[in-house]
């Protein structure tokens, strides 16, 4: 079995900073990175990849998070695998 650190993250304002997402999301544990990736055209929904030290803090992070509101966005949450993403 894998170890799943990376947790896909959508749902939240394209004014949202990535170390403002990183903060929330610290809170479950140490993170390799948080990042928010470029829109790709005006259209685009914003989404960012958070990447925990441990699989248990991101196990932790996705239950905790996911469907909570933040900046008055409802976030969704999801586990990244590999080339896709899932919900556990």
């Amino acid at each position: 079995m894998t170890r799943q650190t990376t947790l896909f993250v959508s749902g939240f304002s394209g004014r949202t900073r990535a170390r403002d997402l990183a903060y929330e999301f610290e809170r479950y544990g140490p993170l390799i990175r948080c990042d928010i990736p470029a829109p790709r055209n005006s259209s685009s929904k914003p989404y960012a990849f958070v990447e925990f030290e441990d699989d248990r803090d991101a196990r932790e992070a996705y239950y905790e998070m996911r469907d909570t509101r933040f900046e008055g966005y409802r976030l969704d949450v999801q586990v990244k695998h590999a080339k896709r993403v899932v919900e556990i």
